[in-house]
C-alpha cells in the first residue's frame, strides 16, 4: 500500500501546485512585461511614421521610428524635436542638423544626399522605408519636454529645407 495521506494522489497533488505556480508567475506584476506602446502618424503625401515606446520613456533611452512610403527622392532628418507650430518647420531640436553622424538624436535618411554626405547620410529602404533609433531627452535647450510637447518628427533635410510635405510628427511622453 502506498502512503496517501487523507487519501490524496501525490501525482495529482504535484500537478496542481506545479499549475498554481505557473499562474502565480504569470499574473505577477514584477514578471509582467512592460507594456509597449506605439504612435503611429500619417503625413501629407500618405508617408507614415510609427514610433515604438513612445509613452513613460526615460531622458537618454532611444526608441525606434519606423517609416514607410516617403518620397527617396527627398531626403529628411528624423529627430527628436519640439512640436513645431502648424505649418513651420520643425527646428528645436535634440542634438540639432545631424550632417555628420555625431548626434544620436537625429538621424539624416537621403538615397541621393549631396557628395559630401555619401558615407553619412542612410539611404531608405525599398518603398521609401527606414528603421532608426533615436534618442530622447528631457530637456532640449531650456526646453522641459516633460511639459512641453515633444516628439519624433520627420523633415526634409538640409537640401530642401523648407519643403513641408515631408514633415510628421508624433508625441513621445516622459515617465
Amino acid at each position: 500500500m502506498t502512503n496517501r495521506p487523507y487519501g490524496v494522489n501525490m501525482s495529482t497533488l504535484r500537478k496542481a501546485v506545479s499549475a498554481a505556480l505557473v499562474l502565480a508567475l504569470i499574473a505577477s506584476p514584477a514578471m509582467a512585461k512592460p507594456k509597449q506602446t506605439t504612435r503611429v502618424a500619417t503625413g501629407r503625401t500618405g508617408q507614415v511614421l510609427t514610433v515604438i515606446n513612445a509613452a513613460a520613456v526615460s531622458d537618454g533611452q532611444e526608441i525606434w521610428a519606423i517609416g514607410k512610403n516617403y518620397n527617396a527622392g527627398i531626403g529628411i532628418y528624423v529627430a527628436f524635436c519640439e512640436k513645431p507650430a502648424k505649418g513651420t518647420r520643425p527646428d528645436h531640436c535634440f542634438g540639432g542638423i545631424n550632417i555628420n553622424q555625431s548626434s544620436h538624436g537625429s538621424i539624416w535618411i537621403s538615397s541621393n544626399p549631396p557628395f559630401y554626405g555619401k558615407f553619412i547620410a542612410t539611404p531608405y529602404g525599398p518603398g521609401g522605408t527606414f528603421k532608426v533609433k533615436i534618442q530622447v531627452a528631457a530637456m532640449i535647450d531650456n526646453t522641459d519636454c516633460r511639459i512641453t510637447t515633444c516628439g519624433i518628427v520627420t523633415r526634409a533635410d538640409h537640401t530642401r529645407g523648407n519643403y513641408r510635405k515631408a514633415d510628421v510628427f508624433v508625441p513621445v511622453t516622459f515617465k
